[in-house]
């Protein structure tokens, strides 16, 4: 669900970023951050839409982490456009991101609105 996310907001025109996180030899999940718990996943602007999103992926019974509802909170009472996208919304959430630059879809499972991935793209725009 992610990297359609990703590829949604990169061929739409969306500056974003997500930290990367890390599994180590051990198999433990590690990411490195300072400041409270509970980043969100993407943190997106559109300058041409004047819009700032942010996006928490859970899967279809995901639960919140530590901290996760307080700073989704913390950024509502700012203003920010604050969505938990589950794998129902996706098609609908890729429609919204790509806008105007909307290519035909295709109903049916595993078949992408999107082009090919692009890594540049993928990594928010940057190498």
């Amino acid at each position: 669900m992610q990297l359609g996310v990703e590829q949604a907001l990169g061929y739409g025109g969306w500056w974003w970023h997500h930290d990367e996180h890390a599994t180590l030899p051990s198999g433990t999940y590690a990411v490195s951050h300072s400041g409270q718990t509970g980043w969100p996943d993407i943190v997106a602007i559109h300058p041409q839409r004047r819009q700032l999103l942010v996006l928490e992926l859970k899967s279809a019974d995901g639960r919140y982490r530590p901290g996760q509802e307080d700073w989704l909170d913390a950024w509502r009472a700012v203003g920010a456009d604050v969505r938990v996208v589950r794998p129902g919304d996706l098609h609908a959430l890729e429609d919204e991101l790509l806008g105007d630059r909307m290519v035909g879809r295709k109903s049916g499972p595993g078949i992408s609105p999107l082009p090919p991935p692009n890594p540049t793209l993928m990594h928010g725009g940057h190498e």
